[in-house]
């Protein structure tokens, strides 16, 4: 249960496609933590492009490698048009746990040029995950973990 005072968004989006046995139908729960809710307001993000988010996940929610050293987190590049510094370029980070059929969006960053992640944030993200796992996307709590990494 997330604790008092911390409220964590659910979001059921249905996905439909054809897999390779046949016609298959599955249902996506989406569960934002608080730094992925936190970083998606300071970013300006609207609902569109929360959306859009989740569609790109749910199409195909293995399609993103997992980043190595996280024990289970995916992240995808996206751009987002027009604001006073021209586009920003933005990553956010998931975590898709099949056998509960969850996805746990975990946070947002900007995206600097410098490549992969320093093992210190493959480390921070890393506990988040064995923490998901443990208690379940909706039990994670920030005082659980080190916390997300805030900047890139």
């Amino acid at each position: 249960m997330p604790r008092r005072g911390h409220e964590t968004e659910f979001r059921e989006v249905v996905c439909t496609w054809d897999m390779v046995s046949g016609s298959e139908r599955q249902l996506l729960t989406f569960i934002q933590l608080d730094p992925y809710t936190e970083t998606f307001i300071r970013f300006g993000l609207s609902d569109d492009e929360q959306r859009h988010i989740e569609t790109l996940i749910m199409l195909n929610p293995t399609l993103m490698p997992i980043i190595p050293g996280t024990g289970g987190i995916r992240k995808f590049d996206f751009g987002m048009p027009g604001n006073s510094r021209g586009s920003l370029k933005l990553t956010a980070f998931y975590a898709y746990l099949p056998e509960s059929e969850k996805v746990a969006l975990i946070g947002i960053t900007e995206t600097d040029d410098t490549g992969d992640l320093k093992l210190e944030e493959q480390r921070q993200l890393k506990e988040i995950f064995e923490d998901i796992q443990k208690f379940g996307p909706e039990g994670w709590t920030p005082d659980r973990s080190t916390g997300f990494p805030r900047s890139r």
